[in-house]
């Protein structure tokens, strides 16, 4: 999920009683929520780095977990240093730690929840797997999600105002935990929502018959903000079929008018060129791998990239891999890219 969705969720999430944990409890919370995104710098090492430590350094349960830990013990210096008088002053510092610590690992978990949910997934059980999980429910920026998460933090204060303006008496608590609680609750219904649609989604895919094929797998990716629209994917024994799901449309779901990706008739250069340790860290990463294979004057170019995102995606994860074989069936260059 983006940063701002990520951001907002965590200044929710400290309104719903987690502020009273620690000192500092939103900005905490915040850091903690945005801190495994520090992977994104891998980036800068190219597609072949990105593609090794994004969402999976910092954005697997050990790597989150090691990034809370550090992040309570600078939190906690930081407190003890900054305001050594102020609330929780005569909590000790093993004491106070704890419930940084607490509030860091709360963080930590509502980043890798956000990205579980949305179109890309991540690698939660690195190292021990390299295989990536996620439930693909929802765009990574999602008006509905931000809307809740805005409105529980903007209408308190609107509220508090306009009852300081007619005079009424003002509250303990100016800014209520049933707001928070009230977005979060709505955003359970919403991912719920989605993931029945989902469900509904992926049971047409592999229902259909393509093209005299039967679906051997299959996958609904979200495909704008309405939660009934679904780009769907399935893999037959020979193909890749792509096609858009509406599942409000009232219309009948059509396997023909998917659009057909057929494996490349060269076995033996894609034999070749799985031998590649790029294309086979890819295939680890990619859900719905399209290979396509093109001649050149020295030999054969297989280009392979994940049909699960579109073509003219502008994310970061809409990589390629290519590698250039020769004719006697031997490597001559692999390698990792963003096209």
């Amino acid at each position: 999920m983006e940063p701002v969705s990520q951001a907002l969720a965590s200044i929710a999430l400290s309104r719903t009683g987690l502020n009273r944990i620690a000192p500092r409890t939103t900005a905490i919370l915040m850091a903690a929520a945005l801190a495994p995104d520090i992977d994104l710098l891998s980036a800068i090492g190219g597609a072949s780095a990105y593609l090794r430590f994004h969402r999976t350094l910092f954005h697997s349960m050990l790597g989150g977990i090691a990034l809370a830990i550090a992040l309570a013990v600078l939190a906690t210096i930081i407190l003890r240093r900054v305001n050594p008088a102020g609330e929780f002053a005569d909590a000790s510092m093993i004491s106070l730690f704890s419930r940084v610590l607490a509030l860091c690992i709360s963080g930590v978990a509502l980043h890798l929840f956000l990205d579980l949910v949305d179109a890309d997934g991540v690698r939660l059980f690195w190292p021990f797997r390299q295989d990536w999980q996620g439930w693909y429910l929802a765009p990574n920026l999602d008006p509905i999600i931000l809307i809740a998460l805005i409105a529980s933090i903007a209408l308190p204060a609107l509220f508090k105002l306009v009852g300081e303006e007619i005079g009424e008496r003002k509250k303990k608590n100016p800014i209520p935990r049933r707001w928070a609680v009230a977005a979060f609750a709505i955003l359970s219904g919403y991912f719920a929502t989605r993931a029945t649609l989902h469900s509904q989604a992926i049971d047409l895919l592999q229902s259909a018959i393509y093209r005299g094929e039967v679906a051997l797998s299959a996958g609904a990716y979200p495909d704008s903000i309405s939660p009934f629209d679904w780009r769907g994917i399935a893999a037959t024994d020979n193909t890749l079929q792509e096609i858009e799901i509406h599942l409000n449309s009232g219309e009948k779901f059509d396997p023909e008018q998917a659009i057909t990706h057929y494996k490349p008739a060269q076995p033996q250069v894609l034999a070749a060129a799985e031998k590649v340790p790029a294309i086979r860290e890819f295939v680890s990463y990619a859900r719905f791998p399209r290979a396509s294979v093109q001649q050149t004057d020295s030999g054969w170019q297989i280009t392979l990239r994940d049909l699960r995102i579109p073509a003219n995606s502008k994310s970061l994860e809409n990589m390629e891999v290519v590698v250039d074989v020769d004719s006697a069936m031997q490597i001559r260059n692999e390698e990792i890219r963003f096209p």
